[in-house]
């Protein structure tokens, strides 16, 4: 079974991807200063956008519609008539051949900041991803009593050891799904018993799920240096012959010589 990682706004306008794309922006021949301008903008919009990915549509259709209408605007002023109405044309293309968008994925989503929402195990003190700028991070968001986390832990436990001397960082979000799960010792010694030694939230409060917008326990994000989003993997790496492991620790190792 082939592996490839998820994209976090699957089913999302294809122009927001093609935005996205430095493929595109080069084929378009976009100038370097709206290059520029382009992904300060796309910034402010994926931390704004992320947060929506696990709400109901029926109830924020609105909101977003408007958010997404602000976005376009302001994008259009960094390009030309004409290369606005080239990215729509191939916006179009993939809506007909949806087999296409592949071809113009180039994920570099902001990650959101960790946000306070309970205490840090195995940290002397709150992380920032804002502190972790030259470093490869891969943040997975799991819950102790979950059987597809668990199932998730031996790679984890791999990329620990594999990792530990790398200029890797592995965060763990604990997201409690059960009433036991909000419970900090009881994070704390199922942290111990599993091995885990990087650092770990407890987000009690659940501030990092919602700010993700993530959906699904467990889920894998791997950060380039710059603090892109650049993998997404929700649920088990390994899930029916899945070899999600393999395909992160390859993505990871290429992100570690860019």
């Amino acid at each position: 079974m082939s592996s490839f990682a998820a994209d976090p706004f699957e089913g999302a306008d294809p122009i927001w991807n093609l935005l996205h794309s430095p493929t595109v922006q080069k084929s378009l021949r976009i100038t370097p200063s709206n290059q520029k301008k382009i992904r300060s903008l796309l910034d402010r919009y994926d931390i704004e956008f992320l947060p929506y990915r696990n709400q109901s549509p029926d109830k924020t259709q609105a909101e977003v519609q408007e958010l997404w209408n602000k976005m376009l605007a302001e994008a259009k002023q960094s390009f030309s008539p004409t290369q606005w109405n080239s990215l729509t044309q191939i916006a179009q293309k993939i809506q007909a051949q949806p087999a296409d968008r592949k071809q113009y994925l180039g994920l570099r989503i902001k990650a959101p900041e960790l946000q306070e929402s309970g205490p840090w195990i195995n940290a002397e003190k709150p992380l920032q991803l804002s502190n972790l700028h030259g470093t490869i991070v891969v943040l997975h968001f799991y819950a102790f009593g979950c059987i597809n986390c668990k199932n998730n832990y031996s790679v984890y436990l791999d990329w620990q050891e594999r990792f530990k001397d790398e200029n890797v960082a592995i965060i763990g979000i604990q997201t409690p799904e059960t009433k036991a799960e909000h419970d900090i010792d009881l994070i704390q010694q199922r942290a111990e018993e599993a091995g885990f030694t990087f650092p770990i939230l407890a987000d009690i409060q659940k501030n990092n799920w919602q700010a993700w917008g993530n959906s699904m326990w467990p889920s894998v994000y791997v950060l380039d240096k710059q603090g892109y989003i650049r993998e997404f993997w929700p649920g088990e790496l390994r899930w029916e012959g899945a070899t999600g492991d393999k395909y992160l620790q390859q993505q990871i190792e290429k992100l570690m010589k860019e």
